[in-house]
């Protein structure tokens, strides 16, 4: 039995979503599940028990590298990582890349195919479908759906429907709610809070180390402020807490011109993730943004104090471990990344004090209740500030947002096409 599950996005949703594909896999013991994701978002087996990396070589065709796989995978969960980025603009290593992958997903038989994301991409969309799968199974599309994908089914002559079952949810719950459910129509092991880690040793730490993660990866608007982050570092060294700034991969440029020397930062790279792991596993406390951090922490049981922005709403936030997140809400609430306003004041604007506050509950009395602070934004449209039309406002914003992308993908791919006609 050959089970595709596809996720093509970042390291915190890989970690969302790895306990569901254990039990899956668990349930389906003499399968073989693939575990789709982006190139290097493999580094999440690193971390997991009994987990099989296969790195396809893009030099040999389709079947030799099916025949490959077949000799050398027979049961259990295997990552195949594909250098693919469905956000990312078309070029012609786009087009050699996808039709290679949609030419190994042909040489395999599969019998499931599920897509677990929220803001369905055209990558996955096509793995699907591609799989012919006689079960294909996603949650239904959203407003943020890449409409990019049916272009491409009807360009690549992709007969049939993307899914055979399409899974409703609400947008009332949270990412791990959402695949929960998606997964319970074919397991019936769907807890999202159970994962398996395994976690090497950590060297031990001074009493009541916290780790400050202040980094997001590509967007330090997406970040509380540095001058906030130094402050809070002062306040707790004041009440005898030792703390140590990390850096992972592309936090640098977080760090970029801010009054932190790199002596004083313990800096992880890519391969690095289970040195991670053991040292969040090790600390007291840890303090980060809505990043991977977050989830890392969350799937060790750290007690651990997160910012969260109001782009995603409460999409994002763990219901596991001990994870306590403050979040600004601003009347944008659920506009995603696309924003008309300063969507940014949504984090900007935490205070110190509700801050200090927090992190003091957290540690102190095992507080994780979720704290949102109401934040004012000017010069919003009437329709986004009314609450009768500010839902529709949001949606068609990103409705608009997403078809203009897709219009943008399929007018280069065209151009490039020609030029290597």
């Amino acid at each position: 039995m050959n089970i595709l599950v596809s996720k093509p996005d970042s390291l915190g949703d890989q970690i969302i979503v790895a306990g569901l594909i254990q039990q899956l896999s668990e349930e389906y013991p003499e399968a073989t599940v693939v575990w789709h994701v982006r190139h290097p978002m493999q580094v999440v087996g690193s971390i997991l028990p009994d987990v099989k990396i296969f790195e396809p070589d893009l030099t040999k065709s389709p079947r030799e590298e099916s025949a490959r796989f077949d000799q050398t995978i027979s049961k259990g969960i295997v990552i195949l990582p594909l250098p693919i980025d469905p956000c990312a603009y078309w070029t012609a290593e786009t087009e050699t890349t996808l039709n290679w992958w949609l030419g190994f997903l042909r040489e395999q038989a599969w019998d499931l195919a599920i897509t677990t994301l929220r803001n369905r991409t055209w990558l996955s969309d096509l793995s699907a479908i591609a799989t012919q799968a006689p079960r294909r199974i996603a949650l239904t599309k959203t407003m943020a759906w890449q409409s990019y994908a049916e272009t491409l089914r009807q360009d690549l002559n992709l007969a049939g429907d993307f899914y055979t079952e399409e899974i409703e949810f609400s947008r009332e719950e949270t990412e791990y709610e959402s695949y929960a459910k998606l997964f319970a129509t074919c397991s019936s092991k769907s807890d999202p809070k159970q994962i398996n880690l395994n976690i090497p040793e950590s060297e031990v730490l001074p009493p009541k180390t916290v780790l400050f993660a202040p980094g997001v990866g590509f967007h330090d608007l997406r970040s509380w402020p540095i001058d906030k982050w130094i402050h809070l570092s002062q306040l707790l060294g004041e009440r005898e807490w030792s703390v140590s700034w990390i850096q992972g991969p592309g936090d640098d440029r977080f760090y970029a011109n801010h009054p932190i020397p790199t002596e004083e930062r313990i800096c992880f790279d890519p391969n690095d993730l289970p040195e991670l792991a053991a040292f969040i596993n090790a600390a007291d406390a840890l303090v980060c943004n809505d990043s991977a951090y977050v989830h890392l922490s969350a799937a060790i049981g750290t007690p651990t104090l997160a910012f969260y922005g109001c782009g995603q709403n409460g999409r994002f936030i763990p219901n596991r471990g001990n994870v306590k997140v403050i979040q600004g809400m601003t009347i944008e609430a659920g506009s995603q990344w696309h924003n008309h306003c300063d969507i940014w004041a949504s984090i900007r604007e935490i205070p110190m004090d509700i801050t200090l506050q927090a992190f003091n509950d957290l540690t102190e009395k095992g507080d994780t209740s979720l704290i949102t602070v109401p934040i004012g934004i000017e010069n919003a449209p009437e329709a986004l500030r009314d609450p009768n039309t500010r839902a529709q406002f949001l949606d068609n914003y990103q409705q608009d947002f997403w078809d203009s992308w897709s219009r943008a993908q399929a007018k280069r791919r065209e151009s490039l096409k020609s030029q290597y006609s």
